[in-house]
């Protein structure tokens, strides 16, 4: 018996609906084989090629700006290839009144060869970092800071370069360790001065970053063992009693690489701890004159413009009983002269507390110098 369509007569409906959809089928096939032969390419074309906008034909485009350049080099400072160990890499940063051999110190402990300034002149007159080194299986980058009561530039000048530094370091930047505070065992009295730096670092710090503060006495070599151990005691007791509360540790520097090292490892095994300032104008977004370093610092401000008025009034009233004796008129205007001055400082230090133009002019003016 011969099979034939007119035996199934629905087999060649079938077979000619069959040949339609393959012809419709093909040309979506064709497009969709080089799109998932694409999609399996995707990631490794991840990489973006450099942006071309702003570019002219047959001109370079514009070079960026030296503030981004610094930036970028305090990057690569502070993510070096050679410090990368396993994710243990820190940051630990130094501040003191200045001349009290912060600089000294970093060059020690790393072998930097950043630069440093003679008698009471700093050159840190900026924010330095050293090339990190390894330590006890941590690869430790060292920053030092412009010291308080410079030469050139006034405490409102300095901490806000220093919080505005320390805020880029908690955006961008390992860890923090912790901060090292200098101080001269060889000062025979803590001054005033010293007195409110040290009001004005506790309030950067806070509390909760006290057990990560370590305060170290240097310039032993300058006085008696007895004499350097009365002033310790001293300055445990009296002057920086409130920080050691909270939980900072006061060490003595030898003036060895040993020394620095062992105050060093001291650190690496405490819990980071942002500071507050940190804290504060990060994450809280505050500006610096709202932060409590700010706050305290306003304080002290304000406090000085007290005192200085009281003494103008007594200078003028001793002036007015004292026109008959030249000698002392001209001492006393002199002194006037001297409180006209200050008080001029003080007023403009209340300025640039609160101003954006000094807080710009803080962040353009880092020269980060031995950097490299």
């Amino acid at each position: 018996m011969v099979c034939t369509f007119s035996s199934f007569p629905w087999i060649k409906p079938a077979s000619q609906w069959i040949k339609l959809h393959l012809i419709l089928l093909i040309p979506p096939i064709f497009f969709a084989i080089p799109i998932l032969r694409l999609s399996r390419l995707r990631p490794y074309m991840s990489k973006k090629e450099p942006s071309k906008k702003g570019s002219v034909k047959g001109k370079k485009a514009p070079t960026t700006q030296a503030s981004s350049s610094k930036k970028d080099a305090e990057k690569a400072l502070l993510h070096h290839p050679s410090s990368a160990n396993s994710g243990k890499e820190v940051i630990v940063v130094v501040m003191g009144v200045t001349g009290t051999g912060k600089t000294q110190f970093i060059n020690l402990a790393s072998g930097s060869t950043l630069r440093v300034g003679s008698g009471l002149n700093s050159c840190t007159s900026d924010i330095q970092i050293a090339k990190p080194f390894k330590l006890n299986g941590y690869s430790v980058t060292l920053i030092d800071t412009p010291g308080f009561d410079d030469t050139d530039k006034s405490d409102v000048e300095i901490l806000k370069l220093i919080s505005e530094k320390l805020s880029d370091l908690y955006r961008e930047g390992p860890p923090l360790a912790g901060v090292i505070y200098m101080h001269r065992i060889s000062d025979v009295r803590f001054s005033g001065g010293a007195g409110k730096t040290v009001k004005m670092f506790h309030q950067l710090c806070g509390d909760k970053a006290l057990p990560n503060v370590r305060i170290v006495t240097n310039m032993w070599g300058k006085v008696s063992k007895a004499e350097g151990e009365a002033r310790q005691a001293e300055l445990a007791k009296v002057f920086f009693k409130p920080l050691l509360a909270g939980g900072a540790k006061l060490l003595p520097h030898l003036n060895t690489r040993e020394s620095a090292h062992s105050i060093l490892t001291n650190m690496l095994s405490d819990r980071p701890e942002p500071l507050q300032i940190q804290v504060e104008m990060v994450k809280q977004k505050m500006k610096f004159s709202q932060t409590a370093a700010g706050k305290e610092l306003n304080r002290e401000l304000e406090e000085a413009a007290r005192k200085h008025s009281k003494e103008m009034e007594d200078l003028k009233a001793g002036i007015k009983a004292a026109k008959k004796d030249e000698q002392t008129l001209r001492e006393l205007e002199g002194e006037l002269k001297s409180l006209h001055v200050q008080m001029g400082k003080v007023k403009a230090d209340k300025k640039k507390l609160t101003s954006k133009e000094a807080r710009r002019a803080s962040e353009g003016r880092g020269k980060f110098c031995g950097l490299f």
